[in-house]
């Protein structure tokens, strides 16, 4: 007979099923049971998982790893710790508490508020490396606040005990931008 003269043959067919007898209830054509059928496996022309069942038992039953395994999932994320915002503005007006100094003195308040955001963020468990250089920085510009203001009454000490004419001269021939 030549190749392909005869009827083509299903290689999955169920084996001597006569056509008499028809397709048999509950079986497969391509033999074992059938997958649509509940509580019957699915065949695979491969064969089953080692081991059991290709799906987890039913009743919600979780993934148990084996012995000596690390333990379930853990993602990467960390969940954010409470004092971590007050920690950065802790540390924001730290910095901005010496230029504010600088420019228009008004460092001193953003300076007391940056060391108690930072004294609240280190009792709530926040970062200690920005609370502790907000109150750091803020504590700086408390004493350069204080050395500046001794500096200054320093400088102008003698102008203090002259009469009002003559104290406003005095002051007046100390600063550089001023003319007599």
């Amino acid at each position: 007979m030549p190749y392909g003269a005869g009827p083509p043959r299903d290689p999955y067919a169920a084996a001597a099923q006569s056509p008499a007898e028809g397709p048999v209830p509950g079986a497969s054509p391509y033999g074992g049971a059938d997958p649509s059928v509940p509580g019957s496996t699915p065949s695979s022309p491969y064969g089953g998982a080692p081991g059991g069942p290709a799906y987890p038992p039913a009743g919600g039953a979780a993934y148990t790893p084996p012995p000596g395994a690390p333990g379930p999932y853990q993602p990467d994320w960390q969940p954010k710790k409470p004092g971590n915002g007050l920690a950065v503005a802790s540390l924001v007006l730290g910095v901005a508490s010496l230029f504010l100094l600088l420019v228009c003195f008004t460092g001193v308040l953003t300076a007391i508020i940056a060391i108690v955001l930072g004294a609240v963020a280190l009792s709530k468990g926040g970062s200690k490396g920005m609370s502790w250089t907000g109150i750091g920085l803020g504590i700086a510009t408390l004493v350069l606040a204080v050395c500046g203001f001794f500096a200054i009454r320093a400088y102008f000490s003698e102008c203090a005990n002259l009469p009002p004419e003559l104290s406003e001269r005095c002051v007046q021939s100390k600063l550089p931008w001023s003319t007599p």
